[in-house]
């Protein structure tokens, strides 16, 4: 029932930030229908808060419906409860996007692996354990969404089987065989050769020139792209170089993702801005997050543009080699930005918010 009206995304994401709890988004929705529920007049309460009035009144009703069900068969109806049986109630439900995690940023399921926090939820600088999503959204990566947290004992009153996969027991991975195809001197992309040669390491690189495979790529969906197992990318720009050495198939995902107008040279590295003071010098390079930048002056590798935060007030900048990883840091920092309790920015610098935030997420659902 969320809503983000055009060029009031910000004001949106404030209201509905407002109600985040420590224990995830599930437990967020929860205080939203209760507050919903409490409300004296219904449509304000959603045009408050950037709420769809027939959403949130057909989610109502569904509730009162299932509840009238379970008295017909003599459940009784109580108030109250405890916040972790109602985790229990929504993992039972959702039992396929249970997941546990498998490295600092991902996460797998009893079905899936590779999947990872979107950094739209309150749980993408925590990452728990375990966690269960409402679902899970496949664009270059896969993102889980609704996020709240699990602990082992929860796991175990969910589904002793899952506690034994996840926790208890070896899991067993069935490994793909599949032949290495031997790519001798090139690759194909569309209309376009690209050269394959060897790097130091003697590993198999493909150099990429931007613009080109830009073209080659154009209207093509990158997941239909053939698997380059075995091979490694890099690309190039006038002079400079990007992604290097990264696996060639999260390269050719990145590429429709890059916008290039100007490449950083001068950006803050290594200066730490307080919101509250410095407000002004951190939005003069939000609107060129993501944005190709030198890691070094006068170097010739490029990372891109990242907006960091601890979360306390402080801001700061850095060049992430990995285009994805900076748009993920760099959506959850905006967020971290959104919801600053005292606004000092002025109401074009609140647009300019908006809009970056706007391309950001676009391209993070590209």
């Amino acid at each position: 029932p969320f809503l983000l009206p055009h060029g009031l995304e910000l004001e949106a994401r404030k209201a509905h930030h407002s109600f985040r709890h420590k224990l995830g988004d599930f437990v967020s929705y929860l205080k939203i229908y209760r507050a919903y529920k409490r409300a004296n007049n219904r449509m304000d309460f959603c045009d408050q808060y950037y709420l769809d009035y027939r959403g949130m009144e057909e989610i109502f009703n569904v509730k009162r419906q299932l509840g009238e069900i379970c008295s017909d068969i003599g459940i009784p109806l109580i108030g109250g409860g405890d916040l972790s049986e109602y985790l229990v109630a929504v993992s039972k439900g959702l039992i396929q996007f249970v997941c546990k995690r498998t490295g600092k940023f991902q996460y797998s399921s009893l079905t899936a692996f590779g999947i990872k926090i979107h950094p739209g939820s309150v749980m993408y600088r925590q990452r728990p354990d375990f966690i269960v999503a409402g679902e899970v959204m496949k664009t270059s990566q896969m993102y889980a969404r609704s996020v709240s947290p699990l602990t082992k004992d929860l796991l175990s009153r969910i589904s002793p089987e899952l506690y034994e996969s996840f926790v208890g027991g070896k899991q067993v991975v069935k490994e793909k065989i599949r032949k290495e195809r031997d790519y001798t001197s090139f690759i194909k992309l569309g209309n376009q050769k690209f050269e394959i040669q060897l790097d130091k390491k003697n590993r198999k690189i493909v150099d990429l020139d931007l613009v080109k495979v830009q073209q080659a790529l154009s209207g093509v969906d990158t997941r239909s792209i053939r698997d380059f197992k075995g091979l490694r990318g890099k690309l190039l720009l006038d002079g400079y170089e990007i992604l290097d050495g990264m696996n060639l198939n999260r390269v050719l995902a990145i590429v429709p993702k890059i916008q290039v107008s100007q490449v950083l040279e001068d950006w803050p590295r290594g200066t730490h801005f307080e919101y509250m003071r410095d407000s002004y010098h951190i939005m003069q390079f939000i609107p060129h997050l993501c944005a190709p930048a030198m890691k070094k002056k006068n170097g010739k590798k490029l990372g891109f543009l990242t907006l960091l935060t601890d979360g306390e007030g402080s801001y700061w900048f850095s060049a992430y080699r990995d285009f994805l990883q900076a748009l993920e840091e760099s959506v959850s920092s905006l967020e971290t930005l959104i919801d600053e309790q005292i606004s000092v920015l002025s109401k074009e610098q609140e647009e300019m918010l908006t809009r970056v935030y706007r391309r950001l997420m676009e391209l993070l659902e590209k």
